[in-house]
Parts: structure tokens; C-alpha cells; sequence
């Protein structure tokens, strides 16, 4: 999986819901572009990294979410 430069930028909203919305520690939320969801996903597991949830419908396209190595849930959305 190839990134290209990563821009983060903030948005305070209201509410978002979402299916990390019943966390009660803060969310951060930014995208990152991936070519090839199915490549992605194989690479995760590929890692070894742990799959929390997914890969599953959402919305309009697939989302799974796994953990990094501090613990902290990570989301990726493919929109079809």
C-alpha cells in the first residue's frame, strides 16, 4: 500500500454518528486514499495487525477497523 503526502486537517462538528460513537474515549477521524481496498485488507492481516471489526457493508461502501500498536482503533472506509 503506497500513501501519497498525507494533509490532516480538523473539523470540529457536533455529533457524528458512527460505529465508534459509543467509545468514551475521543475519536480523531482522517482519510487516507488506498487504490486497492482488498490489497489493504491483505496487508493488515498480513502484518499480523488485529482486525476489531469487518470487513462490513457501511453506508455507501466497506469499513474495517483494527488497532495499532498503542491500542487506538483505526477505521478505513472504501466508498463504492
Amino acid at each position: 500500500m503506497t500513501l501519497d503526502p498525507i494533509k490532516v486537517k480538523l473539523v470540529q462538528v457536533d455529533k457524528v454518528e458512527n460505529q465508534l460513537s459509543g467509545s468514551l474515549t475521543p475519536v480523531l477521524s482522517f482519510v487516507m486514499d488506498v487504490d486497492d481496498f482488498t490489497e489493504a485488507i491483505s496487508e493488515i492481516e498480513d502484518k499480523g495487525i488485529k482486525i476489531v471489526k469487518g470487513p462490513e457493508s457501511a453506508g455507501k461502501g466497506e469499513s474495517l477497523v483494527f488497532k495499532d500498536p498503542d491500542n487506538n482503533l483505526i477505521e478505513i472506509f472504501y466508498q463504492s
